[in-house]
């Protein structure tokens, strides 16, 4: 089993409070080995980042049960989770679809069903046919209409033949509607342009505006210091998770050699922005 982690400072380090089964080690994320015998045990895997000079720290509970041998599926996870801010346009990309392998502990090849607990509309399952094979398990549109909370399902996989028939093993799914606030976002964070004086022309380029929290962000102005820069596309607001790219351009006509600053000040509901130019 791969122990993974994400967010803060990689790379991670992982150590477990509490005793594996005999014949398992932990080591680099990864728990592996042969098990010398049955049994459950109970233990706290705590990963620690890279974070310089106070590393910061989680911990979650595992339990590792080891069964006689026996036929059966074998899936690669037993519990999923999604989530994205509450109001957001789209579904996160590339993070709102998850795959689960469902394989056979022996030689023979297995069948398998699936069935959900209870129903819901907001997750696309596709699966269910003969070992090995793969588990997709997605995020249908319509979880955008959800409102902030937690919402759950589970995902019961049956064996349907052999001697493991009948039997049944679940994948826990969980999608987290976050109730973000507002966030102001701009790229890049520096405009710079050129121009030569027996050419003199306007030039653009594009800033990105982004709410890049949850709800409705708002865009209360967009202004520039000096009337050499002007600005186009501004939005009034931005929903969650959304992006906006206003166009800039810059005039040179009339101006002598040399080099010129100005600075764009967007402002919003959750802030503002300075963008040199």
């Amino acid at each position: 089993q791969v122990l993974t982690a994400s967010g803060v400072n990689g790379p991670y380090s992982f150590q477990a409070k509490g005793s594996l089964p005999s014949g398992l080690t932990l080591a680099g994320g990864k728990i592996s080995g042969t098990p010398a015998g049955t049994g459950t045990a109970a233990l706290t895997i705590t990963v620690t980042d890279s974070s310089f000079p106070t590393p910061q720290t989680a911990s979650s509970e595992f339990q590792i049960s080891i069964s006689p041998p026996h036929t059966d599926l074998v899936l690669s996870q037993s519990s999923l989770s999604f989530s994205f801010n509450a109001g957001a346009p789209s579904l996160p990309s590339g993070a709102s679809s998850a795959g689960v392998t469902v394989a056979s502990n022996a030689l023979q090849s297995l069948g398998y069903s699936l069935t959900f607990t209870p129903a819901v509309s907001w997750l696309d399952v596709k699966g269910g046919g003969t070992t090995p094979d793969d588990i997709t398990v997605s995020l249908d549109p319509k979880a955008l209409t959800l409102g902030a909370g937690l919402s759950q399902t589970s995902i019961v996989v049956t064996c349907t033949n052999g001697p493991c028939a009948g039997t049944s093993q679940t994948i826990n799914v969980s999608l987290n509607v976050i109730s973000a606030p507002p966030q102001l976002s701009v790229a890049p964070n520096v405009l710079s342009f050129s121009a030569q004086t027996a050419n003199p022309q306007a030039t653009s380029q594009s800033l990105v505006l982004q709410n890049a929290g949850g709800g409705t962000l708002t865009i209360n102005s967009v202004t520039a210091a000096d009337s050499f820069v002007t600005f186009s596309g501004v939005p009034t607001n931005i929903p969650a998770s959304g992006s906006v790219p206003i166009n800039v351009v810059v005039n040179s006509t009339g101006r002598s050699t040399g080099y010129y600053q100005s600075t764009i000040l967007v402002n919003s509901s959750a802030g503002s922005a300075n963008i040199p130019v």
